[in-house]
């Protein structure tokens, strides 16, 4: 294997896990932070939000961000050679679940805004 190679496919995984908390903590501002995308780290995370965020919501994104990170490791670590292509999910699909990941976090930011209105709107009367 080349070294170079490994080192970039490293890089390319560790840029991908820092875009996905990004978007997750940024996103979310009001949830406790994401610290990671592994498995271990993203359940602990799912726990943590319980109070913050409606289940579906939690578990949706919980699942977008483990398929991401899943993905992530079979690119990175040359996986995806020992497999035949129609074993594996595309490449590219990995933008994909980032896409979702966005949609996912917006909708949910979203129904939390509109549930803080409304907490604040009964504080009032």
């Amino acid at each position: 294997m080349n070294p170079v190679s490994s080192r970039r496919r490293f890089r390319q995984r560790i840029e991908l896990e820092r875009q996905v908390l990004a978007k997750v903590n940024g996103t979310l501002s009001a949830a406790k932070p994401l610290a990671g995308i592994t498995e271990a780290s993203v359940l602990q995370w799912l726990r943590d939000v319980e109070m913050s965020l409606p289940s579906a919501d939690a578990e949706a994104i919980t699942g977008i961000i483990l398929e991401i990170a899943k993905r992530s490791s079979l690119d990175s670590d040359c996986s995806r050679d020992v497999f035949e292509d129609d074993e594996l999910s595309p490449v590219d699909s990995i933008g994909d679940l980032l896409f979702r990941l966005n949609d996912t976090l917006q909708k949910a930011s979203s129904k939390g805004q509109q549930q803080t209105l409304q907490f604040g709107a009964r504080m009032q009367n």
